[in-house]
């Protein structure tokens, strides 16, 4: 099996070029994030400091308490789910969706990030500098003529 290039793009999603396409797999729910960040929050107000002053701290802890539970889940989560081959992906029981390499319409490399145009909708994927050539000789393969180089 061909290689995969595994871009680890922040706590919530990670996008895999792979052969058959592109993967965006969902690591860490905002959701989750931001309901961990209004239990702290309220926790705070209603129990601790029920004033402005409380809001404030209940604000600031709720934010980073939530971002710092969401990093240490991403990174144990990302462990699990980077085991995995793009075919096999969905037995790892992550959040997924796939973009094959016929359905991008164009391709642009462009400073640290993938544009990408896909039914006339723009997406970026970030592309850390220390991998863009890898990235950009397989879309060239993958896309031929659809790769603007620039």
């Amino acid at each position: 099996m061909a290689q995969t290039i595994k871009v680890l793009a922040g706590a919530y999603w990670d996008y895999w070029l792979a052969e058959d396409g592109i993967y965006r797999i969902q690591i860490v729910s905002t959701t989750l994030t931001f309901a961990m960040t209004v239990a702290v929050f309220l926790f705070v107000f209603f129990f601790l400091d029920p004033s402005i002053i409380g809001a404030l701290t209940g604000t600031i802890l709720g934010y980073l308490l939530g971002n710092w539970l969401s990093g240490r889940r991403a990174s144990k989560k990302r462990a699990v789910i980077h085991t995995y081959e793009p075919n096999r992906l969905s037995e790892s029981g992550a959040r997924f969706s796939k973009l094959r390499w016929d359905e991008i319409s164009s391709a642009e490399l462009k400073g640290r990030s993938l544009h990408l145009v896909v039914d006339n909708r723009k997406t970026k994927v970030p592309v850390p500098t220390s991998i863009s050539e890898p990235v950009r000789r397989l879309a060239v393969s993958k896309l031929g003529s659809k790769f603007i180089q620039s």
